[in-house]
């Protein structure tokens, strides 16, 4: 498959990123007008896709150091080829699977895969790993997640070959595979399968200093309040006090597991979910239901995800069967979160990040869930190539959260919790309060 260095005939008409990309140990493509056209198609609407929330522009730094790493992977001329055909597909209502050009394509990308395998891999590891962590990008928009798993186990399996993530030598891989890694446990509750640094596992966050402050997420631990910059993100008082409240959750639960002698005892961490749980029970609902505004809406989506996140840490309940496995929330939730323009969600990306990726667990392979998490995945590389420490910083706190929430012991506190408490008073039903021991 290794070709003699020159510039493929799709290099040419575009200049940019893709003119300059040094395609000696790419796979060759037919330079067809459909193959022409679809590369475009990913150059000028795909790649702000999967860089940036509002999907619109495409972030200079990913333009001219992340784009041209991307295209050279050894299949990533295809797998643009794909990835910009899928999302036609789902733009006119096709289901990706069942689109026959896609097929066709995906089949001979995996036929490609295989006779790249059957080189030298063991030389060839980083290039093997930079290939196959892009097909699970691919697989990602397919919602075929058991394909998916199959290329996490292979990956496994590739860096054991070399030695471990800390031997490779491209940072860049290193950084991608490391938030991957991260997002899979986090969307799958489960633990790190690519990497085990101290860092990852019952040790202190670092907390990178300084970061643009809009950057700034409730999973993150923070010197100044968040009703205290009101202006830098442009929120409301409410919205401001509900966030702070997340924090302090989160920062609760980490400290339990960020230091030998814990500060906070595991009954203790529940009391204080509990405290903020009916907090948020009696917090005011916006006044115009009927007609309400973009900030209502999005005082609303914040409301719902914290009391979501309290409920799971006051009664030790995984986030996927919690709140969100009530199929009326769920839904309510996503009808909000998109209420809400991206460009609104770009301005406050940290904490967009997780309002999705508390509803990803769970979430199913379905073009609800499929979305979401390519979402959650673009706002998360939105983040990571202004700071790659802070998305690390964020995704870990929520993982440590959701281990805490899997693995603590069985201390108890009595608690009486409305399961139905993020709807409006008028409905609520008098049967749903129920009793809970936590």
């Amino acid at each position: 498959m290794t070709v003699a260095k020159r510039k493929h005939p799709y290099c040419e008409p575009f200049g940019g990123y893709l003119a300059g990309v040094e395609c000696a140990n790419i796979s060759p493509i037919d330079p067809s007008a459909d193959n022409i056209e679809l590369l475009h198609s990913f150059q000028q609407y795909v790649a702000p896709m999967f860089s940036s929330i509002d999907g619109r522009t495409t972030p200079d730094i990913f333009r001219n150091e992340w784009s041209p790493w991307v295209l050279q992977s050894p299949l990533m001329p295809e797998i643009s080829i794909l990835l910009s055909l899928s999302i036609k597909c789902q733009l006119q209502g096709l289901e990706t699977p069942k689109c026959p050009n896609a097929l066709v394509m995906r089949g001979s990308i995996y036929s490609l895969l295989g006779k790249f395998l059957s080189q030298d891999v063991e030389n060839r590891i980083e290039q093997t790993v930079h290939a196959v962590l892009h097909l699970m990008g691919l697989e990602s928009i397919w919602g075929e997640s058991h394909i998916q798993f199959s290329h996490v186990k292979a990956i496994q399996n590739f860096l054991r070959m070399g030695g471990g993530i800390e031997r490779l030598k491209d940072f860049k891989l290193k950084q991608l595979l490391i938030i991957t890694d991260f997002h899979w446990g986090c969307v799958y509750e489960r633990g790190l399968l690519f990497h085990q640094p101290v860092t990852a596992d019952f040790k202190a966050l670092p907390i990178p200093s300084p970061y643009p402050e809009h950057f700034d997420s409730p999973l993150l631990d923070f010197s100044s309040r968040f009703v205290d910059r009101l202006q830098i993100f442009n929120i409301d008082h409410h919205v401001a006090e509900i966030l702070d409240l997340v924090r302090l959750l989160t920062t609760t639960i980490v400290s339990c597991t960020s230091s030998e002698k814990e500060t906070v005892s595991l009954s203790g961490a529940q009391k204080i979910a509990l405290v903020i749980h009916k907090q948020l029970e009696d917090f005011p609902l916006f006044s115009d239901l009927q007609h309400p505004s973009e900030e209502d809406v999005m005082y609303e989506t914040c409301r719902m995800a914290a009391l979501a996140y309290s409920f799971s840490i006051l009664t030790r309940t995984p986030f996927s069967k919690g709140y969100f496995a009530d199929r009326e929330f769920r839904q309510q939730y996503y009808s909000n979160l998109w209420s809400v323009s991206l460009t609104r969600w770009q301005e406050i990306p940290g904490i967009f990040f997780w309002l999705t990726l508390l509803a990803c667990p769970g979430s199913g392979e379905t073009y609800p869930g499929v979305r979401l998490k390519a979402k959650m995945t673009a706002t998360s590389i939105y983040i990571l190539i202004h700071d790659f420490d802070l998305v690390v910083g964020a995704s870990r706190a929520f993982w440590t959260v959701q281990r805490w929430i899997a693995s603590r012991g069985t201390e108890q506190v009595e608690s009486k919790v409305n399961v139905k408490s993020w709807l409006p008073h008028g409905m609520r039903e008098e049967n749903s309060l129920e009793k809970s021991r936590v």
